[in-house]
Formats: structure tokens, C-alpha cells, sequence
């Protein structure tokens, strides 16, 4: 597994975060009064179903690698090393169905998709690790104008990868470095469609039924 991979993989309780990580993550209180952010945002039935929806068809189509032939045209390079890492075995912990579903995930609602690209010895990819989005951030660096990654450590501090050690798909932005927040874009519909759910939670849960008059 790679080595920031593992460090990431450290789970955050949001359930009293303070004001200033909601706002970090793309959330915050919408007019309706509900708290809407990268992680809320799925309590909502509606958009939970429609991001299954698209992940699942997407996560079930192969991935394939091509080579393109001296003569012109393409062929399937199906005895490539990294035709292993991404059509049969993006990591030893996930099967491609299950990473796939989580990068098309992140893009639905993060905007962008990362992954950590861990190399053998020869520099060939040999499995990648997804990252979640609200630790990355990619930026040009100053000296080089090349992009790197700025990954958020769980115990503080950050570290810098450089592109070639990062897969990256990013959603419509017009920077040309990272996606748009879905769900922070529309942060108030949702926190609309959010409220209307557990206003609708309360009135049944406290045996109160709607009479046909």
C-alpha cells in the first residue's frame, strides 16, 4: 500500500466538527438551516440514488489498455504490467468494481478524483490508492510552474506529490487543475431537499398521519 495511502486512511468524525473544517470540507448551513457538506450531502435520499445511479453502470464497464502499432491503429496490450493495475487489480485491498464506484463517486460529488500511484523498482505502476478529495489539493508549484499535490496528513502537517505520482480525474473547472464541488455548488437545493426529508422524519415519527379529508 502506499505510504500516504496508509496515512490517509485515518476516518474523521464530522459529527462536532467545528465550523471552520464544515467550511474546509465544502459545507456549511444553508438558508433551509441544514448542514450541508461533502459527507451530509449523501444522508439525502435523493442524491444518494442518483449517485448510485451512475456508479454502479460505470463501475462495471472494463478498463483496457491500448498500444498504438508502428504501422498505424491500435491493439489491446493485454501483456502490459500496468494492464494488471487497471482491469484486474488496482490494489491488493479492492476489487477494480470497488474502486472504480469510489473514484466515480468522489467526482460526483467532490468534483475530482485521486488516487496515490505506488511503482515497483522499474518505475511501472503496480497498484493505485484512492485519496480522499478533501485532502488533496493541486497547485502549480512556484519555482517550476509544474503541478503537484498537497496531501493533508490525518495527524497534521501535509507532504507533496508530483503529478507523476498521482491519478487525477477532474469534474468541469475552469483553473485547469481542479473539478468544481458539486456539492457545494448547489449546497442550498440540496440543503432544501434535505430539510424536507427529516421535517417529513419528524411528523410521522411523532405518530402524527396525514387524514384524507
Amino acid at each position: 500500500m502506499g505510504f500516504f495511502s496508509r496515512r490517509l486512511s485515518a476516518r474523521s468524525n464530522l459529527a462536532d466538527a467545528p465550523s471552520w473544517l464544515v467550511s474546509l470540507l465544502g459545507g456549511g448551513r444553508t438558508a433551509s438551516g441544514a448542514m450541508v457538506n461533502n459527507y451530509t450531502a449523501l444522508n439525502y435520499t435523493a442524491l444518494w440514488a442518483c449517485v448510485r445511479v451512475i456508479c454502479k453502470p460505470i463501475a462495471m464497464m472494463p478498463i483496457h489498455l491500448y498500444e498504438r502499432l508502428p504501422t498505424g491503429g491500435k491493439q489491446r496490450a493485454n501483456g502490459h504490467p500496468v494492464y494488471l493495475v487497471v482491469h484486474d487489480f488496482p490494489n491488493s485491498e479492492m476489487t477494480p468494481l470497488a474502486f472504480k464506484d469510489t473514484l466515480t463517486a468522489h467526482v460526483l460529488t467532490w468534483g475530482n478524483a485521486y488516487a496515490e500511484i505506488e511503482r515497483n523498482k522499474d518505475g511501472y505502476p503496480i497498484a493505485l490508492w484512492p485519496l480522499t478529495p478533501n485532502r488533496v489539493t493541486p497547485e502549480r508549484n512556484k519555482i517550476t510552474k509544474e503541478i503537484q499535490y498537497v496531501v493533508a496528513l490525518p495527524g497534521g502537517g501535509s507532504t507533496i506529490l508530483r503529478a507523476d505520482q498521482v491519478f487525477h480525474i477532474p469534474g468541469p473547472g475552469f483553473d485547469g487543475l481542479k473539478g468544481y464541488s458539486v456539492l457545494t455548488m448547489f449546497r442550498e437545493t440540496i440543503g432544501h431537499g434535505v430539510s424536507l426529508q427529516e421535517y417529513s422524519a419528524r411528523f410521522f415519527g411523532n405518530g402524527l398521519s396525514l387524514v384524507e379529508y
